[in-house]
């Protein structure tokens, strides 16, 4: 069995890597950062895994890694807006920003990364471009995603929604949901109070 190793401490790192040989598992990395771990994950990548699913996965951890590398550099609130164009940089098609200036807490811009990352990842991959994210502040913060595509299936409750549900109802106090644009398409429309930020 494959096992990756993230651990920051280098010793600790190769004793884990070593133990786990005398187990009969094959250690991939170490490595000490999210960036690293999803780039280890991916070139390690099992022939007969699903290949959705595990890009799934790494896109989950992609974005937690992004979230924290932001909240690595400052002490303070985080950008809004260079949180969005980090997390949308990873998309396979171009994505627009368009987030009015809003700075949020460390746990608040944690939760609200994963939810934008989920977003964008259902919009291009069961959507169509363009794609545009919208962030607009006041006594409520609203995140709309907006894609081209045929507009949400009937039965749209697939594990990163579910995510995204629980996420926004229980994490961020908010409301979530998904609908159709007039003129085609689908936005996903995610609000919650100033408070949570």
């Amino acid at each position: 069995m494959r096992v990756l190793v993230a651990e920051d401490d280098p010793v600790i790192a190769l004793g884990l890597a070593e133990r786990l040989r005398t187990l009969g598992h094959e250690p991939i990395g170490p490595v000490n950062d999210g960036e690293q771990a999803v780039a280890a994950a991916k070139q390690s990548r099992p022939e007969d895994v699903n290949g959705q699913a595990f890009d799934d996965t790494a896109a989950r951890i992609h974005s937690i890694a992004t979230v924290h590398g932001l909240l690595a550099r400052g002490e303070g609130p985080v950008d809004a807006g260079a949180l969005l164009e980090r997390i949308a940089e990873s998309a396979p098609v171009p994505v627009t920003i368009d987030a009015e200036p809003a700075a949020f807490d460390p746990c608040t811009a944690q939760k609200l990364g994963i939810v934008a990352n989920e977003l964008i990842t259902n919009a291009f991959q069961h959507g169509a471009p363009p794609i545009v994210v919208q962030l607009m502040g006041g006594h409520e913060t609203r995140l709309q995603v907006d894609d081209r595509g045929n507009g949400p299936a009937e039965d749209a409750a697939g594990l990163g929604l579910q995510l995204v549900r629980d996420m926004v109802e229980q994490g961020l106090r908010g409301r979530f949901g998904v609908g159709a644009l007039p003129g085609g398409g689908t936005r996903a429309a995610v609000v919650f109070p100033e408070q949570a930020r």
